[in-house]
């Protein structure tokens, strides 16, 4: 399934942030498009759901929107933030490669992106 860029947005904000409320993602999406209305992010988060991109946790106000299956590639890092840290002073996640990371690769494509590699 083809998201339409509403949907792609709201993905992305998801994923880079670990999760979301709707409330959140509406301020989001209003700062991208301010005509959006709650019911229309309702049904994007709706289709989301439907087709397994995201699952939802909690109740009513308590509702939180997360990945579906987080994927540590996929999270957004602020590189300039990350470069004006010493060297000496960076976090290092992994102090030598992690060969975790080939578990991370699946899920990166959706089925139609596939479809037209292979074709």
């Amino acid at each position: 399934m083809k998201l339409n860029k509403r949907q792609s947005l709201i993905l992305d904000y998801i994923n880079n942030y670990n999760g979301s409320s709707r409330l959140e993602l509406e301020c989001y999406i209003e700062t991208v498009d301010d005509k959006t209305s709650k019911n229309t992010i309702i049904r994007d988060l709706d289709i989301l759901l439907k087709n397994n991109y995201i699952n939802k946790i909690g109740l009513a106000r308590s509702t939180k929107y997360i990945p579906a299956e987080p994927n540590e590639l996929l999270v957004k890092y602020d590189v300039d933030n990350y470069f004006n840290i010493d060297i000496d002073n960076r976090e290092i996640k992994y102090p030598q490669f992690n060969f975790d990371v080939y578990g991370n690769l699946k899920n990166l494509f959706s089925a139609e992106e596939i479809k037209k590699v292979e074709n």
